[in-house]
């Protein structure tokens, strides 16, 4: 999901959120699989220090990429559903953020 937003923000002119959102992925490892779940291989996740500021624009960028029922590669199939649902609890996030 973080990468196909990373797409999405790339193609909605976001290039600071993109890179931003790239260089997360790229830069840390990945949060340790808790014993017992068992994700699809390629599951991974991320603990992300965005601003609020950030996270409402990546929200607001998300919002209009539904609305205007852009895709990637990897969501032309299925869309972009728990996308908003996922970045509206992000952006609402408070507890140890930067802000």
């Amino acid at each position: 999901m973080l990468e196909q937003c990373s797409d999405l923000f790339e193609q909605m002119g976001k290039k600071r959120l993109a890179t931003k959102l790239q260089a997360n992925i790229e830069g840390k490892d990945p949060l340790v699989t808790p014993e017992g779940f068992k994700p699809h291989r390629e599951v991974q996740m991320y603990q992300l220090h965005w601003s609020a500021a950030d996270r409402i624009e990546g929200l607001a960028a998300i919002v209009t990429a539904v609305e205007q029922r852009r895709s990637t590669s990897a969501t032309s199939q299925r869309g972009l559903g728990g996308f908003v649902e996922a970045w509206q609890e992000f952006a609402q996030y408070q507890a140890g953020s930067p802000e």
